[in-house]
């Protein structure tokens, strides 16, 4: 059996967002729960994408659920999946059951 090519264009499953304090420049990083994959690994946050969601509203969004960040942030996309997003300060991140602990560190 052949596999019937799609006419659709082919959009990205997700993306991941590297959150930066412009006052610090320091980056905030999500500790991985064992619920997900790569359990234990430090990683930018980020997700799934859901259909008819641009990958700007996909990584504003999966930032939202995953730490209640919901203030003002400038994006800049620095990857095919991947965007830097400028956050005036450092918050304190409410996370979600997708991480066990997120900190803010220099690189």
């Amino acid at each position: 059996m052949t596999k019937k090519k799609s006419t659709r264009p082919h959009q990205p499953d997700g993306a991941v967002i590297y959150v930066v304090a412009e006052t610090t420049g320091r980056t905030l990083m999500g500790l991985r729960s064992p619920f997900v994959s790569r359990p234990g690994t430090w990683a930018p946050f980020g997700g799934h994408r859901e259909p008819e969601e641009s990958l700007e509203e996909t990584v504003i969004r999966e930032l939202y659920e995953e730490t209640m960040y919901s203030g003002p942030v400038k994006l800049s996309q620095v990857g095919p999946q991947s965007f830097l997003g400028l956050v005036p300060d450092e918050f304190p991140p409410v996370l979600n059951w997708e991480h066990t602990s997120a900190k803010w560190i220099r690189q």
